[in-house]
């Protein structure tokens, strides 16, 4: 569900989605700025490069973790997938909204970082301002960290629905 701001223009991007498990990649501490900071104190790339996620690449569900594909895995994994703006959308602001994401999440469109949430499941939106245009195909990535949690919680992932919202 989008908040008031997307109006009543949503799509749903919830599915399966592509996924890659970062190994090599730096991982930030938990208390590394404000959940909105622009820009972030690094906006790494995967380690194997954009195109380099192809090799080992898995499907996860969305909303869902990584629980039953890697048990125990704590580290950085790459979600992504192409997503259409609808022709009907031409004229409005677009948004996509995550309702929750298992710790932290920096999103990309077509490689370029847009935003990001350091808050562990809470609701956030990222505005597309100008990257996207209706009837445009365009990546949408999301570079999620988790580091474990002191309640037990077994792994991390894309918890909550994910919209995109035209207003």
């Amino acid at each position: 569900m989008c908040s008031a701001r997307c109006d009543t223009d949503t799509l749903d991007l919830n599915g399966w989605w592509h996924a890659w498990y970062d190994e090599a990649a730096a991982r930030p501490a938990q208390d590394a700025g404000a959940p909105d900071a622009r820009p972030p104190l690094s906006c790494p790339a995967p380690t194997a490069g954009w195109d380099g996620m192809e090799d080992g690449m898995e499907s996860q569900r969305v909303p869902g973790t990584w629980a039953e594909s890697r048990p125990g895995y704590r580290g950085v994994v790459w979600y992504w997938r192409p997503v259409a703006v609808p022709e009907g959308w031409s004229g409005k602001r677009v948004y996509v909204r995550f309702e929750g994401v298992r710790q932290q999440a920096q999103v990309f469109i077509n490689q370029t970082w847009v935003g990001q949430s350091l808050r562990s499941e809470a609701p956030f939106e990222v505005d597309l301002g100008g990257r996207v245009a209706a009837g445009e195909v365009f990546v949408l990535a999301v570079r999620v960290t988790f580091m474990g949690a002191p309640d037990g919680v077994p792994a991390g992932g894309i918890v909550g629905d994910v919209t995109l919202c035209a207003a």
